[in-house]
């Protein structure tokens, strides 16, 4: 088993949706995915909009407009998943409309809404791949991911998770399962998230949890580097880091992967890939 992880830069189109696809060879793999570009800060931004009382409706038309450009040019003929983020922008324009009443949004609400983002860009992918004669399953993972989200970092429950999500293995087989990054379930079984930016922790999560042997991280910059290439020019590449090495680099700030992506991996010596 292999695990990929890509980030919103590389969700951002079609074309690069497109470049994804050709990278996932649909055997034996699973694919962890961030939200398209920009769009967890838009739903934050209609959020923030929502609890001023601000017209937040021009950036859910974004929002919508978005996503329906890349589904018209990947599968133009397909109006269900068109329909599935109509209704889920729906249900985000009905929790908005509550919010500008109260002037607050509590967590489970904001967390509720953030997750779509991942949920989107993982929808629009396995539809991508099915469409193109691939095996592809959709894993929600806030469905089967159990975490303790009183504190932060929050806790994998490991045994819980891993059982939820040999279930739903069982019920859709699969040769590659896309899966959502960022949220989780919490013991309550509502939504929620592990943390801004935390999609690379979700892919080590996961790679635990499938055994996989190996995980690779997909991001605009090839390779891990000295320091980051695009301000400093001189920077070198890293050929091989130890984990300690990457979880050092990781915590003083250099773009490697997010500092609790090491943690998970090293405990079954799996390898991690900047690629």
């Amino acid at each position: 088993m292999i695990v990929h992880k890509f980030g919103g830069s590389s969700l951002a189109n079609a074309e690069k949706i497109k470049n994804v696809s050709n990278i996932i060879n649909c055997k034996d793999e699973a694919v962890v995915v961030s939200a398209s570009a920009k769009t967890t800060r838009n739903l934050q931004k209609t959020i923030d909009q929502a609890t001023i009382a601000q017209d937040y409706s021009e950036t859910l038309e974004q929002i919508y407009e978005h996503h329906n450009e890349i589904i018209k040019q990947l599968i133009p003929n397909d109006e269900t998943l068109r329909t599935l983020i109509v209704t889920d922008l729906a249900n985000i324009k009905h929790i908005l409309s509550t919010i500008t009443i109260t002037g607050f949004c509590a967590d489970s609400l904001r967390f509720f809404i953030l997750g779509f983002g991942e949920i989107w860009s993982a929808r629009i992918l396995t539809t991508y791949l099915k469409s193109k004669g691939k095996k592809a399953a959709f894993i929600d993972a806030s469905e089967c991911l159990i975490v303790n989200d009183r504190s932060y970092p929050v806790t994998v429950d490991w045994q819980q998770s891993l059982e939820k999500l040999e279930i739903i293995k069982s019920d859709t087989p699969a040769d590659v399962y896309v899966i959502t990054g960022f949220i989780a379930q919490n013991k309550y079984g509502k939504r929620t998230i592990l943390g801004l930016n935390c999609s690379d922790y979700s892919a080590a999560i996961f790679a635990k949890l499938l055994q996989a042997n190996k995980l690779y991280i997909w991001t605009d910059v090839a390779g891990v580097y000295s320091a980051n290439p695009q301000v400093v020019p001189e920077a070198k590449p890293l050929t091989q880091l130890t984990y300690k090495e990457a979880l050092e680099l990781a915590y003083f700030g250099a773009s490697v992967v997010h500092p609790l992506t090491i943690a998970p991996m090293a405990l079954d010596r799996t390898p991690i890939y900047k690629k």
